[in-house]
C-alpha cells in the first residue's frame, strides 16, 4: 500500500485536507497528516501482513474544540472498518490503537494536534 492510496481512501470517507508524512510549512492550519508505519512482521507461512498507520489532525491556533471534533470524526470513520480495498491491498480489518484520538499538544504557534494510530490486517 502506498501513502497516496491510503490518503485517497481516507479522504473519500472523511473529506478534508491531508498531506503525506509531515505538515508542510505552507499548508493550512487545519489539516491532517498520514504516515505509514511498519506495524507487525508479515506472517511467513500465511503471507498475512500487519502494517500500521498514523493520522495527525492539526487545527487553527487555540481551536481545541473544532480540532478535537475533526479528530473524532476521522477516528469514528476509520475505526473497525472491515473488508476494505485500499489500492491493491485487500484489508481484512482496520482497528484503532486506543479508544479515542490522543491530544499530543500544541505546536510553536499554538495549533492543537491530535494523534490516532491504526493497525491493519491485510490478506495476501
Amino acid at each position: 500500500m502506498k501513502i497516496q492510496e491510503l490518503i485517497a481512501w481516507i479522504e473519500q470517507r472523511a473529506p478534508g485536507t491531508y498531506f503525506p508524512f509531515m505538515f508542510p510549512t505552507t499548508g493550512p492550519d487545519a489539516c491532517s497528516v498520514v504516515t505509514l508505519q511498519a506495524g507487525g512482521a508479515k506472517d511467513r507461512d500465511t503471507g498475512v501482513s500487519f502494517p500500521a498507520f498514523q493520522v495527525l489532525v492539526r487545527g487553527a491556533a487555540r481551536d481545541f474544540e473544532e480540532t478535537e471534533a475533526r479528530a473524532y470524526a476521522i477516528f469514528n470513520t476509520i475505526a473497525n472498518r472491515k473488508e476494505q480495498q485500499i489500492g491493491a491491498e485487500s484489508v481484512v480489518v482496520i482497528y484503532p490503537v486506543g479508544s479515542v484520538p490522543f491530544f499530543i499538544g500544541i505546536d510553536e504557534v499554538q495549533r492543537p494536534i491530535f494523534s490516532m494510530n491504526f493497525n491493519l490486517i491485510i490478506r495476501p
